[in-house]
């Protein structure tokens, strides 16, 4: 991390249009961030800012507010980890009310108070340019938070992409999500992996995705959701037909192999996290082996089957999971994974 210096301000100046300006990690206070906010009012070229990992607080947040009053340039504006409290958030959410440029606002890893989500649910009632929100791990008030963004999510028509991971969010708070994605109808994206849903939201998730046709990519990964709330997920996507993408997490492997032996659309699911036993990789790969859409799976991120690339050479062993990739299930493959299961320490039964 360096300060920031004079030579780097003067940059704004010399850029051409739709440029990036990187200036995370350099340790930006509130004093620093206003001369940039002050040249930013003016600039016509830069589309792309990220100020995440500074220290600019929420002085630094009301300056930038400042700015997107007044700037119609900016289309990313990157604020993550900026020590945002209070005021700061809510400066910036009033302003995106009128703003008619940014689609992308990432105000992930600030500790965001309710007062300031209640601005920001405003703003996506009335903004009718954002595609893209992050809000990771930046809610204080758990529930009420997720309650807030989805009364707005039920009104708003341009929101594609919200990311709600790391929020704590429980049961009550994914209900009024699900309830949302029921009658929402342009969110494609939602992330709120690394949150407290337990069975019960699991299963308001799923009759969610029964209803909602929009949706392709869901992260519900990393939950306090067992086998019960796998299995009402699993059984949503034998009718869902429009969700592409699917991190499930532990605890699916067999709920979601019966899925896979009917399901068409998913190309990408993840259900790592997960000590398989041999009964579970087996019926995921006989499952794929009547699946013709899947195009990866990963299932196990603690697996490395290189010392098997020999004996099955379309294995995909870059990465250490075992990453089956279409075309490649048959029964010798069966038998690579459930020998290597065999001889591992991850196996029990």
């Amino acid at each position: 991390m360096r300060p920031m210096t004079n030579p780097l301000i003067e940059e704004l100046n010399g850029m051409t249009i739709n440029s990036m300006l990187k200036l995370d990690k350099h340790i930006i206070e509130k004093h620093g961030i206003q001369v940039i906010a002050d040249v930013l009012k003016d600039n016509k070229t830069v589309t792309y800012l990220d100020l995440s990992l500074n220290l600019i607080k929420d002085t630094g947040a009301i300056a930038i507010a400042e700015v997107l009053q007044i700037n119609h340039t900016l289309t990313h504006l990157d604020l993550s980890s900026n020590f945002l409290f209070k005021n700061g958030v809510g400066a910036i959410a009033e302003a995106l009310k009128l703003n008619t440029s940014l689609t992308h606002l990432d105000l992930g890893f600030n500790d965001i108070g309710y007062n300031d989500i209640l601005v920001i649910a405003d703003m996506l009632k009335v903004n009718n340019t954002m595609t893209h929100l992050s809000l990771k791990r930046g809610s204080c008030e758990y529930n009420r938070h997720a309650i807030a963004i989805s009364e707005a999510l039920k009104v708003n028509t341009t929101l594609t992409h919200l990311d709600l991971s790391s929020n704590e969010i429980r049961d009550d708070g994914v209900y009024e999500i699900a309830e949302a994605l029921k009658v929402n109808n342009t969110l494609t994206y939602i992330d709120i992996s690394y949150n407290k849903i337990r069975e019960y939201g699991a299963y308001k998730i799923a009759q969610a995705l029964k209803i909602n046709k929009t949706l392709t990519h869901l992260n519900i990964g990393c939950n306090d959701f067992e086998k019960d709330g796998a299995w009402s997920i699993a059984q949503a996507l034998k009718v869902n037909n429009t969700l592409t993408y699917l991190n499930i997490g532990s605890h699916s492997a067999i709920a979601m192999s019966d899925t896979l032996k009917v399901n068409m659309t998913l190309t990408h699911v993840i259900i790592s996290k997960n000590k398989m036993c041999i009964e579970e990789v087996t019926a995921i790969t006989e499952a794929l082996k009547v699946n013709t859409t899947l195009l990866e799976i990963e299932i196990d991120e603690s697996i490395d089957v290189s010392p098997y690339l020999l004996r099955n050479k379309r294995l995909d062993t870059k990465r250490k999971i075992v990453l089956l990739k279409r075309t490649t299930i048959n029964d010798d493959l069966i038998r690579v994974i459930v020998d290597y299961l065999l001889d591992t320490k991850d196996v029990y039964g």
